[in-house]
């Protein structure tokens, strides 16, 4: 009977630690295409690109005091296609989608060990109509959306095991973005409108053998962005600060509390030409600042992170292709003082696509 209440409890704790918030692709800093950057970035002609990422995340939780380890293995799969059609002198029309596949697998050290894991699929697509004033002046409108296809979170251990059925879910949302263009400096501000969506998720386990169907909230923020583009010494350098108002939506306790407070995004880049301009060097800066609302939410997601991205560009060459490296890391040891608990991540992976009228 004992050993019956240590599963459960162990069981719950497990069930509590996934009831995280839900919203699209956790791992931002991953993400350079933003719709801020587009809008400052893209030129006026019919150009596209495809791309491939692939990515690693192995995480880790210690808990000073108890001796307890939990290890977090992540494996991104990104696909990506982009695609822009000038339709006149002063309206273009731009389409994307990035496509995921993604893997994690939770194990922890310690007998009792349990070992959790999933395996799902996303999309986001995006569609933006593009409007150049006479002052040079352009104004993008347009919607990006979201898809998950259903999946199963399944926890086992020697004695117990559970499964979180995630159904599938879809949602679409408008957003807007004004950028000025200049002949060396361009600078303006984007929008995203934050959304919510019900999805069921139905809990069940071999202790009781009970199932239990729950609501689900995926939630993505509000985004604000102000983002700038300068010509620097034959190179140049972009720079975005996006206010993300997390603490607005998502799953709740039963007192009305979020589990993620207001955070924001930080993103530095630059294209700098090498050897006599026939190859541009590309590095990305993308830092996200704390975003748990308490201790209880602290995650692998939430803590402090960064990622540098550092791309290496055939295009002045002859040959539409490139390819680069991703860094990835983030640290808290502050989320559970009461605990001495110290989470930490670190990732990599690579990247190779090919651009044509760029």
């Amino acid at each position: 009977m004992k050993r019956t209440s240590i599963a459960y409890s162990l069981l719950t704790t497990v069930l509590l630690l996934s009831a995280e918030a839900a919203k699209a692709f956790p791992y931002e800093v991953l993400q350079t295409d933003t719709f801020a950057k587009e809008s400052a970035t893209l030129k006026h002609t019919n150009q596209g690109q495809i791309k491939t990422r692939v990515v690693v995340i192995d995480g880790e939780i210690t808990t000073a005091g108890t001796e307890t380890t939990i290890n977090t293995h992540v494996l991104i799969n990104e696909a990506r296609i982009m695609q822009q059609f000038l339709l006149g002198s002063n309206l273009t029309v731009r389409a994307s989608s990035p496509f995921y596949f993604i893997y994690e697998k939770e194990e922890g050290k310690d007998a009792p060990r349990i070992v959790s894991e999933a395996t799902w699929v996303e999309a986001q697509p995006r569609l933006d109509l593009v409007y150049v004033t006479a002052s040079n002046l352009d104004i993008t409108l347009g919607a990006d959306a979201f898809y998950v296809r259903n999946y199963d979170y399944t926890s086992k251990a020697v004695n117990f095991s559970s499964k979180d059925a995630y159904h599938s879910a879809f949602f679409a949302r408008p957003h807007l973005s004004v950028a000025k263009h200049g002949s060396n400096f361009d600078a303006g501000f984007a929008y995203q409108v934050g959304v919510e969506k019900n999805r069921s998720l139905t809990k069940s386990n071999t202790i009781d053998n009970t199932s239990l169907q729950i609501k689900d909230v995926l939630y993505e923020p509000t985004v604000v962005s102000i983002f700038m583009r300068k010509d620097v010494i034959g190179s140049s350098v972009y720079g975005e600060f996006a206010a993300v108002e997390a603490s607005g939506g998502g799953n709740k306790t039963s007192t009305g509390a979020t589990s993620e407070e207001d955070y924001f995004r930080f993103t530095l880049a630059g294209a700098i030409p090498l050897t006599s301009k026939s190859l541009v060097f590309e590095p990305t800066l993308i830092y996200k600042s704390l975003s748990y609302a308490d201790n209880r939410n602290v995650t692998l997601p939430t803590i402090p992170s960064f990622a540098l991205h550092l791309d290496l560009n055939f295009d002045n060459a002859g040959l539409p292709v490139f390819l680069g490296a991703i860094l990835v890391r983030g640290t808290d040891g502050q989320s559970l003082t009461e605990f001495n608990a110290k989470y930490k991540l670190l990732g990599y992976g690579a990247v190779l696509g090919l651009n044509w009228g760029f």
